[in-house]
């Protein structure tokens, strides 16, 4: 544990230590699973937590980006080395436009790691993302961030986490440790070129942006949460506190400040209006946004206000239901409490799998028969 070593004068050359040895697991992790999927085709790239090297995963993530609306991954495998496999596709021909919109994935534009060969520029395609993201995007990327942690969010989700997830999203832990990289690399332009999450964290101990203990507790946060649920729930404890009020305070007054007062009005009705009228009212005003991450932003935290009316997420369903940008804010409406699920159709869910499993889990939930059967 780095935490019980703070004060070691070996702490700079164990955490130098870690890193390296990460950065040689990233290069046998991209090679074995090159080598796993080569025989099953697709234009195949890694994110998430193995990207970033934020080890322990607790899957592995992989994305497809070929041309067409639905990419068959019934044949694909279900595990690598124990963990399960998440898959997601976007087709080629959407993933810019998806890039701009849908601001939770746009930051990740910057972690992917091809897995087979990119014929497609796809490589191109991110670079693109990520340098709009950090132009246009990261005072809304903040907001985001800040609603993810809300109480509307974790009421809608929180019944179809299982214990892991529970656990990574225990405030002070294993996301919030996300959160600390992806925002860093939102306030802080010479961090942006860091894909290693350990090395980012030592960079900011080193630049006096995080404190020792704090970034130690941080760098075993990972190590702990699989392992000794006890010391995890003990660090997360240390974590919070600085983040809640040392951390977002700097991130909250750079970055949030550079929305418009008029924009930002509209996204803080979206969560704070009680009246479900004035919330027709401010889904009627999403699209004067103008910037389509900024009303994607809107409509996700609109579609979590538990004021809405069965009327009005009907009407946020049949606007964004074949707006695959929109993937994540159709999965909040069905988790919604007072979201007729009887009105969704086959044809709205069946290209995408993580739909399909929502509808699968609400349908269960509420022990709704649907009139269809999806595979």
């Amino acid at each position: 544990m780095l935490f019980e070593m703070q004060n070691s004068s070996r702490l700079p050359n164990i955490i130098e230590g870690w890193i390296k040895q990460n950065e040689l697991i990233r290069e046998i992790y991209q090679m074995e699973l090159s080598d796993f999927f080569r025989p099953y085709g697709g234009s195949l790239w890694l994110r998430g937590s193995f990207s970033r090297l934020h080890f322990p995963p607790g899957d592995v993530d992989i994305s497809d980006y070929s041309k067409g609306r639905r990419f068959n991954f019934h044949n694909f495998p279900n595990e690598f080395e124990g963990l399960p496999i998440e898959y997601a596709h976007i087709p080629l021909e959407s993933l810019e436009n998806f890039l701009i919109t849908y601001l939770r994935y746009s930051a990740s534009a910057d972690e992917m790691i091809p897995l087979t060969p990119d014929n497609a520029d796809v490589g191109l395609i991110m670079e693109k993302a990520t340098e709009h993201f950090y132009a246009n995007m990261t005072g809304d990327y903040t907001l985001f961030r800040f609603f993810e942690e809300d109480n509307n969010y974790r009421k809608t989700q929180e019944p179809f986490w299982n214990d892991y997830r529970r656990l990574k999203e225990t405030s002070g832990g294993k996301r919030t440790a996300d959160r600390v990289f992806w925002l860093s690399k939102c306030l802080y332009p010479e961090y942006r070129k860091l894909r290693n999450h350990i090395e980012l964290i030592y960079q900011m101990i080193k630049d006096n942006r995080i404190p020792v203990d704090i970034g130690c507790a941080l760098l075993d946060i990972g190590a702990t949460i699989k392992t000794d649920p006890n010391k995890y729930l003990a660090l997360t404890a240390i974590i919070q506190p600085w983040y809640q009020y040392s951390f977002l305070p700097i991130v909250q007054s750079t970055l949030s400040s550079k929305l418009p007062s008029e924009h930002l009005e509209v996204i803080l009705r979206s969560r704070n209006e009680s009246e479900p009228e004035m919330l027709e009212e401010v889904f009627n005003n999403i699209g004067n946004l103008g910037l389509p991450h900024r009303q994607w932003l809107a409509a996700w935290v609109l579609s979590q206000n538990p004021a809405c009316s069965q009327r009005l997420l009907a009407n946020m369903w049949s606007q964004f239901s074949e707006n695959l940008s929109y993937i994540n804010v159709l999965r909040n409406l069905m988790r919604h409490p007072n979201f007729p699920i009887e009105m969704v159709h086959q044809l709205e869910i069946e290209n995408d799998d993580h739909l399909i499993i929502c509808f699968m889990q609400v349908c269960q939930q509420r022990r709704f028969n649907p009139s269809f059967l999806l595979g």
